[in-house]
Parts: C-alpha cells; sequence; structure tokens
C-alpha cells in the first residue's frame, strides 16, 4: 500500500535506505552540483582566455579615435586559433574545449578582429588634415572637389554594375606586390638577392551576387619578362582574349600608376582588341589616387594569408609554388584561375603605339591632354584611331585624341610582334646569391636545376620599378 501510495518502487526505498543518516535524514540533492567537474570546466574556460590573449594585438590606425577594437594580425582566423589552442593542448597532454566553445568565447568575451590589410593613406587628404585653419580655409575648395572625385568614382563603379547585361564585362585589375623567392625563415635568406616572381590580377566583378565573381592571376618572374607597361598590357590581352570573347561592352578600373596602367601601351592594346574582335567599346576608368580600395584587393589578401599559413609549414623555393598557392588561396566557391605566362606570351605593344600613330597629347581642340588628370578613357569601334577622354568624373562630355593625326602610315602596317626574341636575364650577382643558396643546402637539389637554368648578365642590380600613383 505504501509503494502504490507515492508510486514507488523497491529500488527507491533501498537507495534512500542507503543514503539516509543514524537520524533517518537523508542528504542534500547533490544533482548538478559536481564539485570537481565544475573545477575541470572553469580551468578549460581560464585556458581559452589565456589563450587568445596570448597573442599580440595592433589598434586600429585608420579609425582608433572612434573605436576601442582591437586587432590580431592579418595572416590569423578563429579556425588557424583553435588549430593551434588544440595542437598546444594535445602536446601537453591536457584537456581542450570543442571549437564551436571556442569560438563562441572570442566572440562575447572579446573586442577583437582580423586586421586587413589597406591601401597607403591619401596624401592630399592626410595634408589637409595637418594645414592650419587658415590654410585650409584656402585650399578648402580643391579639397572638396578631391573628396567629391572620390565619391562619384565609386558611385561609378555601382553603377556600372548595376547596368551590367550579359554583353557587358566589368573588371579591376591591379598588380600585387613582388613575391621574392626563395622564401622562408632561414637567416640567411635575408642577406641574399632574391628572384622577383609577378602576380597580375583581375578581378571579373559582373555578377551582382559576390560568390559567383571570378578572378584571373597571371604569374611570371623576372626570368620569364620584366614588370611594366608591355608586360600588364599583354596580361590584360590575354584576359579579353581569353575569357571576353562573347562580350560587346568592356569596363576596366584600376589605379593611376602611369607606368603600368595608364600608357599608350595599354591604349595601343585596346584598339588593337577593338579592331581585331567583337568588341564595340573598351572604357578604363582610373580610381583617384590614395583611395584606389578594390576588390583586386581582396583576392591579394587572400593569397597573402595562405602565403602566410605555407611558409608556417616551410619555406616558398620556386614560381611553380606560387602556381599552386594561388589555385589553393581561395577556400570557397571557385578557385581562382591561374595562367602562367611563358616569354612568348608578351607583346610588343610599345612598337603597335608607334605604329598605330604618335599623337598621345593633343587633342582635335588643340588642347594638351595631361594624362594625370584624366580619369575615363574610352575606346570605340566606329572610331579605331582615336582615344576619348575625360578629366573629371563629373564632365558630361569626352574630348578626343585623333592618334594618327599627320600620321601616314595605313592599317596594312600594322602587325602584333613579340615582345621579346628570347627571355630575358637576371643580373649576374643575383644569380650569384641564388646558386650560394643551393650550394648551402637551403634550397633543396629537387630545384637547384631551375636556379641554374636562370640566364645573368653582367650588369649590376638595376634600381626598383617605381609604383607611385599620379
Amino acid at each position: 500500500m505504501f509503494k502504490s501510495t507515492f508510486a514507488i518502487s523497491n529500488n527507491f526505498i533501498s537507495t534512500v535506505l542507503k543514503k539516509s543518516d543514524i537520524n533517518g535524514f537523508t542528504g542534500e540533492d547533490s544533482r548538478g552540483k559536481h564539485g570537481k567537474q565544475k573545477k575541470t570546466e572553469d580551468a578549460l574556460l581560464e585556458s581559452v582566455f589565456q589563450h587568445i590573449n596570448s597573442f599580440p594585438r595592433i589598434e586600429s590606425h585608420y579609425c582608433r579615435s572612434r573605436t576601442k577594437k582591437e586587432y590580431l594580425e592579418g595572416g590569423l582566423n578563429l579556425s588557424m586559433m583553435y588549430r593551434l589552442y588544440e595542437e598546444e593542448n594535445k602536446a601537453k597532454g591536457l584537456n581542450y574545449v570543442k571549437k564551436h566553445l571556442y569560438e563562441s568565447i572570442f566572440n562575447t568575451k572579446f573586442n577583437i578582429s582580423f586586421f586587413k590589410p589597406k591601401k597607403d593613406l591619401c596624401v592630399k587628404c592626410e595634408e589637409y588634415k595637418l594645414l592650419s585653419d587658415e590654410e585650409k580655409m584656402e585650399k578648402e575648395d580643391q579639397h572638396k572637389k578631391h573628396r567629391e572625385e572620390v565619391s562619384l568614382s565609386r558611385l561609378e563603379k555601382e553603377k556600372d554594375k548595376e547596368k551590367c547585361t550579359n554583353e557587358d564585362l566589368i573588371a579591376v585589375y591591379d598588380l600585387q606586390a613582388v613575391f621574392q623567392l626563395p622564401q622562408g625563415k632561414a637567416s640567411l635568406f635575408y642577406y641574399k638577392s632574391k628572384l622577383n616572381a609577378y602576380n597580375f590580377t583581375v578581378a571579373d566583378i559582373s555578377k551582382k551576387e559576390t560568390s559567383k565573381r571570378k578572378g584571373y592571376c597571371y604569374l611570371w618572374h623576372e626570368g620569364i619578362a620584366n614588370r611594366g607597361g608591355v608586360e600588364i598590357a599583354s596580361c590584360v590581352y590575354e584576359f579579353i582574349k581569353d575569357h571576353c570573347k562573347d562580350k560587346k561592352n568592356l569596363i576596366f578600373y584600376s589605379d593611376n600608376t602611369v607606368s603600368q596602367n595608364k600608357n599608350r601601351y595599354v591604349f595601343a592594346m585596346y584598339l588593337f582588341c577593338i579592331q581585331t574582335m567583337q568588341i564595340e567599346t573598351i572604357t578604363h576608368k582610373y580610381l583617384i589616387a590614395g583611395h584606389t580600395e578594390n576588390e583586386a584587393d581582396n583576392i591579394h589578401s587572400c593569397i597573402e594569408r595562405e602565403k602566410q599559413r605555407i611558409l608556417k609549414s616551410g619555406p616558398i623555393f620556386i614560381p611553380s609554388e606560387i602556381s599552386m598557392l594561388v589555385k589553393t588561396s581561395k577556400k570557397t566557391g571557385e578557385p581562382y584561375n591561374v595562367k602562367e605566362m611563358e616569354t612568348s606570351d608578351f607583346y610588343d605593344w610599345k612598337k603597335l603605339s608607334e605604329d598605330f600613330g604618335k599623337n598621345f597629347s593633343l587633342n582635335t581642340d588643340d588642347e594638351k591632354c595631361t594624362w594625370n588628370d584624366v580619369k575615363i578613357v574610352e575606346l570605340r569601334k566606329q572610331n579605331e584611331y582615336s582615344i576619348f577622354y575625360k578629366t573629371s568624373y563629373k564632365d558630361e562630355c569626352f574630348k578626343e585624341i585623333d592618334i594618327r593625326r599627320k600620321s601616314r602610315k595605313s592599317a596594312t602596317e600594322i602587325v602584333l610582334k613579340k615582345a621579346y626574341t628570347e627571355s630575358p636575364s637576371i643580373t649576374e650577382n643575383k644569380r650569384k646569391d641564388l646558386i650560394s643558396l643551393c650550394s648551402a643546402n637551403l634550397i633543396p637539389k629537387a630545384h637547384h636545376q631551375f636556379f641554374f637554368n636562370l640566364k645573368s648578365s653582367k650588369k649590376v642590380l638595376p634600381a626598383a620599378d617605381s609604383d607611385e600613383e599620379t
């Protein structure tokens, strides 16, 4: 009757009797109050805090006056941090929390983000900030005009993306910072001349969905070709030839580097494409100097992060490893399209520009064109020997340059030739340094032949190419 009244079993009664003291009272309910386990949990949580705090942080150089957010080095990410945390505890034989808890603590208990590299600050804007109030009054109109061009250039790109159809293509291109090879942590690497490798990147931003956009990387090194307007024009030509066959209107954005993007070699290449393909117009719009952040930078950042990750496990020796690095750097979506350029892929756009015509400075109104001021350039199939340009994003009408002005050459004389009859040489002292790294076995024997095959000259090291924006 007792068991039926309280709906209990024999086991319940025996358990109560076992836990009763001499006075017949049972102890306090201990469910959910296991002290030892609580201590273990506290120690695990503390290990997460200690691990996250072990990474050095920096203030934001760009917005430290407006936020207290701190930043971790850009090569890191949460997955990499957890992997380091897991490996560290496994090596010590200690327990560790699951990944989701580690990420939750990072996101909710810390005001930290990952640093993303940015372009240099605008010289004009920084100079204006340092002026006295009186000097600012004098240059206020000039500064407003500069800021207006910045806003208009960004708005122009957004409008182009909105209006883009299946017959159009919009792309941004840029040359990444030089890869120097071999690259690793051996101290001797820092004291030797290295081989320069280049990555020219084209970001196709025609698709409105970011996930569907594609990136194209054109790789070469100084033993294959130099780095200048002819080489950049050749890479853009490869992109147009291979990926723009069904397009009628092309729009490119880039920075203002005269030696690479804003010169007669690039314009001659555009004219050649207009004349030999079904393209109707090619428009090149230049972002304002100091404010040239673009989608190609995002690709470069992704590649740089992958490079830093790989360098943690070992050196990078030869250009083909850069190619593999670029192909695997994008972790989601379609990988970057990589083309390893050969010496024969580069064309003599300098000679072609001379064949087209030599007038690149005087417009049809007999006004001199100052190319540093040009913001937009357009080439049209119906005007195959003219360059149209604007010096402001506010301008409604283009001005025209007839490049064949006073020229007697006919169109039949225009032939596209190779830029190199043979691959270029590297300097003798650079080759000696690379061979010395092979002799010291800092470069594996499997890669020795690549460096032995590099041609050299007796010249001293040349001055670095100028990348200054105008």
